[in-house]
């Protein structure tokens, strides 16, 4: 699962930089969380145990970005 997660966050970052959102992902295994990093510094964890890829991106849309 670890790859495929990776991969994931990878085109997502990238999808997340054309909508104009400069963000670092970084999959944190042991803990099953995203840290997501701002340009400006600020950082968000989110939690993303047990999910699909779509439901990580979710997530992380939702706890990160508060949509």
């Amino acid at each position: 699962m670890k790859a495929n997660v990776q991969l994931t966050l990878e085109h997502f970052e990238t999808a997340l930089y054309a909508a104009g959102y400069d963000v670092k992902l970084e999959y944190r295994p042991l803990v099953e969380e995203v840290v997501v990093r701002f340009a400006n510094g600020y950082e968000k964890h989110v939690n993303v145990a047990s999910d699909s890829p779509l439901a990580m991106m979710k997530d992380i849309l939702r706890q990160a970005f508060a949509y």
